[in-house]
C-alpha cells in the first residue's frame, strides 16, 4: 500500500487526493477482472457438477437397460431420456462450459450416450421387424459400460478451509493489514465478492480461488 494514501479523519474512507482517485480506479479494474475470473470459475464448477450428474444418470440407464426388452414403449422412453442427456452435454459443450479436462470426458460421454441410443433404436427395429438377432454394428450395454471406465466422474470434494470473510482470508495469508483499512476490506468483500456468490458454498469457493491464485503467483 502506498504510504501517501491516508485514511480520512473518520477512518471510514481514504483522504481525497489524486492518489485516492488512482487507487479507486485501479481497485475497480482489479475487481472487474476478479469478477470475470469468478464468473468463469462458477461456470466451470457448474460444468463439473453437471458432468458428474449426467455421468451418474447415464450409468443408471446402462444398468437398468434390458437388452431383451420386448416392450417398445419402454424402449422409446429410454431413448427420450438419453436424448435429454445428450442435449445437455452438447449444450454445455457449445457454451464452452467445461474446463479442458472435463470437456474431453464430456465428448466421450456424449458418444457413449449416442451409442446406447443407437443400440436401443436397433432393438426397436428388431422387435418391429420380428427379428431375433441384434445387428453386429451395435454395442452391448456391457461394452458401453466398459468404455466409461476411462472417463469416470469424480465426486466434488469439500476439504478446503472455509473462510467466513475476505479479512479472515487475508489474515490467514499473513498479510499485514493496518486497522484503519479493515473497513475498506470488508467493503470490498461486500460489494465485489458477496455480490457475485450465489450461495454460501459458492462464496467459500470464491475465497478459496482467490487464495489459490495469490499463492500460485507468490
Amino acid at each position: 500500500m502506498n504510504p501517501k494514501i491516508l485514511p480520512n479523519a473518520a477512518r471510514n474512507d481514504i483522504e481525497y487526493s489524486s492518489l485516492r482517485s488512482s487507487f479507486y480506479k485501479a481497485l475497480t479494474e482489479v475487481a472487474s477482472r476478479y469478477d470475470d475470473l469468478a464468473g468463469e470459475y462458477q461456470e466451470y464448477t457448474k460444468g463439473d457438477d453437471e458432468y458428474f450428474n449426467l455421468y451418474t444418470e447415464f450409468k443408471q440407464h446402462i444398468g437398468a437397460y434390458n437388452e431383451f426388452e420386448e416392450d417398445t414403449e419402454i424402449l422409446v422412453d429410454k431413448i427420450v431420456s438419453l436424448k435429454l442427456i445428450y442435449d445437455k452435454i452438447n449444450g454445455r459443450l457449445e457454451r464452452h462450459g467445461f474446463k479442458e479436462e472435463t470437456k474431453e470426458k464430456a465428448l466421450i460421454l456424449k458418444d457413449k450416450v449416442k451409442e446406447l441410443e443407437v443400440t436401443i433404436q436397433n432393438r426397436i427395429k428388431i422387435l418391429t421387424e420380428k427379428k431375433k438377432q441384434v445387428p453386429k454394428t451395435t454395442k452391448s450395454k456391457s461394452e458401453i459400460a466398459k468404455d466409461l471406465s476411462g472417463i469416470k466422474a469424480d465426486s466434488p470434494i469439500e476439504d478446503e478451509k472455509k473462510y467466513e470473510n475476505l479479512y479472515e482470508l487475508l489474515v490467514d495469508l499473513e498479510l499485514k493489514i493496518d486497522e484503519e483499512f479493515e473497513s475498506i476490506i470488508y467493503l470490498i468483500d461486500e460489494l465485489f465478492i458477496q455480490q457475485v456468490a450465489e450461495t454460501k458454498a459458492n462464496y467459500y469457493k470464491l475465497l478459496q480461488q482467490l487464495k489459490d491464485r495469490y499463492q500460485s503467483e507468490d
